[in-house]
């Protein structure tokens, strides 16, 4: 854990390094399997067009309770921008802001080796005896 921090802060110095001696303005969006960024890839040709002097970097990070503390805890340092779900109480524990971007079906992630891998839909009864990471109210 300690490693991955650590990493992570070098991983962010070095990119604000280069930013500053390029002059380039750089939109750094954090990515996981759980915070995919393709939403925001989807709608990159519009943004560019509209702001074509930004460019927007992918940073990849590990998806545990702590590394989520700490990205949405010290946004715009190390990553500006991250794919989520959210709500009121969340952005103000974390004192950061959220914008909807789209409403999407409930989805579940699992391994590629998992029984329920293949299926497309699921019903309620399929997710008996499965543990789930999941948000919770407040």
């Amino acid at each position: 854990m300690l490693n991955t921090i650590i990493q992570y802060c070098n991983d962010s110095i070095a990119g604000v390094q280069t930013a500053m001696a390029n002059d380039i303005n750089i939109i750094y969006i954090g990515t996981s399997p759980m915070t995919p960024s393709k939403v925001l890839v989807r709608l990159w040709p519009e943004i560019h067009r509209r702001c074509p002097d930004i460019k927007f970097q992918l940073v990849a990070f590990e998806n545990t309770l702590e590394n989520a503390k700490e990205i949405l805890r010290s946004l715009g340092k190390n990553i500006d921008i991250v794919i989520g779900i959210f709500d009121d109480t969340m952005l103000k524990l974390r004192k950061c802001e959220g914008l909807e971007l789209l409403k999407t079906p409930i989805c579940c992630a699992v391994s590629v080796n998992h029984r329920l891998a293949s299926r497309e839909r699921l019903k309620i009864s399929d997710l008996y005896n499965e543990t789930f990471m999941m948000m919770h109210r407040g």
